[in-house]
């Protein structure tokens, strides 16, 4: 049991929890702003899949320390972590339907995020129409 605290507190586990709760959170914001995008009916059936997800989400990722032959480490992670990234892969599965026509609830794409990568779209001036 000691060997295994001493390893969850390795600087380079903890770099790598760090990093992975960085990289849920950015997830966090686009799926949020998608999430808030949509009507109440639309946010049930996000809210329904992520419910289903967690019943078999689990608490931990796998650090590799000192890759490819280095050993794998199981880190405990933070429950809202797991929910953060739970949200984001429901609205990327109602995202990745609605490219291909199907159609689940309302769901719209947010106007601020890019369809394929959900990077921010920084708003453009509308073009001027000439007159005939």
């Amino acid at each position: 049991m000691a060997r295994k605290q001493a390893i969850q507190n390795d600087a380079r586990v903890k770099e790598a929890v760090e990093e992975f709760k960085v990289i849920t959170e950015v997830r966090y914001e686009i799926a949020k702003e998608a999430f808030d995008f949509q009507d109440e009916g639309t946010q049930k059936i996000i809210d329904r899949i992520v419910s289903r997800l967690r019943l078999g989400a689990k608490a931990y990722i796998d650090v590799h320390v000192n890759p490819p032959a280095g050993s794998v480490v199981a880190a405990k992670i933070e429950q809202k972590y797991v929910d953060f990234n739970l949200l984001y892969i429901a609205t990327e599965i109602l995202k990745d339907l609605a490219m291909f026509d199907v159609r689940v609830g309302t769901y719209k794409f947010p106007p601020s995020l890019c369809v394929q990568c959900g990077a921010e779209i920084v708003g453009e001036k509308p073009k001027k129409r000439r007159r005939a």
